[in-house]
């Protein structure tokens, strides 16, 4: 289905939406991610390693750093209401 979250492409405001159901990183080593939101709250929640930081408007959260021990599939979701385009 093509553009399954509804966004819309020309809205400027919705440059910043998370639209993927994947995120592929290497395990065995350290990843830092950059958090940041032009808009409202959104959050970046993976329970499998209790990680959690929101991302607030006009902010770059640059502490987030984790390191995935095994190779697995695991939940990515936004816990915050920012939209359809988070809901995994």
């Amino acid at each position: 289905m093509k553009n399954k979250f509804g966004v819309e492409e020309t809205d400027e405001g919705g440059k910043d939406d998370f639209t993927s159901t994947e995120l592929v990183i290497p395990f065995g080593k350290p990843i830092h991610i950059l958090l940041n939101s032009r808009d409202v709250i959104h959050s970046f929640y993976v329970p499998w390693f209790r990680l959690y930081q929101d991302a607030v408007p006009g902010r770059t959260i640059s502490w987030v750093w984790f390191q995935v021990e095994r190779p697995g599939n695991f939940e990515l979701g936004c816990s915050q209401l920012c939209g359809t385009g988070h809901i995994i």
